[in-house]
């Protein structure tokens, strides 16, 4: 499976509630919070048009300590890890 947010037009396979894991920390268990997105405003010749643009996804953990962490990735960081 591509790692590419973007798979086919307007379909994500980053859902909320999907366990993931950052490319370069395997062992981590994280869960998707949301897709973080900005909306901008787009000049397309005299009209200004607002679009969404993704940041990235922010994913949540518990450590072995029990400390709670949040973090927004890049899309491209993270892979879906196996139920």
């Amino acid at each position: 499976m591509s790692t590419d947010l973007k798979i086919e037009k307007n379909k994500y396979w980053i859902k909320e509630g999907l366990p993931v894991s950052h490319v370069d920390y395997p062992n981590i268990k994280m869960t998707v919070e949301k897709i973080v997105k900005q909306v901008r405003d787009v000049v397309i010749g005299e009209k200004t048009k607002k679009v969404p643009f993704v940041i990235g996804v922010r994913c949540y953990w518990i450590d072995d300590e029990k400390v709670p962490h949040k973090v927004v990735f890049n899309t491209r960081s993270l892979k879906p890890r196996e139920i």
